[in-house]
């Protein structure tokens, strides 16, 4: 697993999502890159992880190899299975 956080030195608007996700109910694959040319990519999780309310204990679960763009806007949803 890369312990950096950026997948390509010179762009930083693509992250490895496990890196930057600190929510312990947020499970990322090791390689699952997110990509955001409008927003922070490092704040996926405030901007994408709309409803993951503790009281529910919802985990969100990505697999190992994923790749995400900001475009179309699409929250993930937790409860839901797609």
């Amino acid at each position: 697993m890369p312990q950096k956080i950026y997948p390509r030195s010179q762009d930083k608007e693509t992250v490895y999502l496990k890196n930057v996700v600190s929510n312990p109910n947020i499970i990322m694959g090791d390689y699952t890159i997110y990509n955001d040319f409008v927003r922070e990519p490092k704040d996926f999780e405030k901007n994408n992880v709309l409803y993951q309310y503790p009281v529910n204990q919802d985990k969100l679960i990505i697999g190992k190899f994923g790749y995400y763009s900001q475009q179309p806007q699409t929250p993930a949803v937790c409860g839901v299975r797609r």
